[in-house]
């Protein structure tokens, strides 16, 4: 049976995956998330996490990958 944590390697990605994914730095991606232009939840071990959901989202959508949102 799949573990949570492995669960949530099939729908999220870290803060710093999700910038490679867009093609911004890790800081940008952490800077949409506080400003809530991206969801992102943050792990009790600190670090983030993004939905692949939002990466589809910001890719499919706007098309302005590595440009600003």
């Amino acid at each position: 049976m799949d573990t949570e944590k492995e669960k949530l390697k099939l729908t999220h990605v870290s803060s710093n995956e999700a910038a490679q994914l867009l093609c911004v730095s890790p800081r940008t991606v952490l800077s949409w998330i506080k400003a809530c232009r991206l969801m992102g939840a943050k792990l009790p071990n600190g670090r983030w996490i993004v939905p692949l959901t939002e990466i589809d989202r910001l890719t499919s959508t706007n098309g302005t990958e590595g440009g600003e949102l």
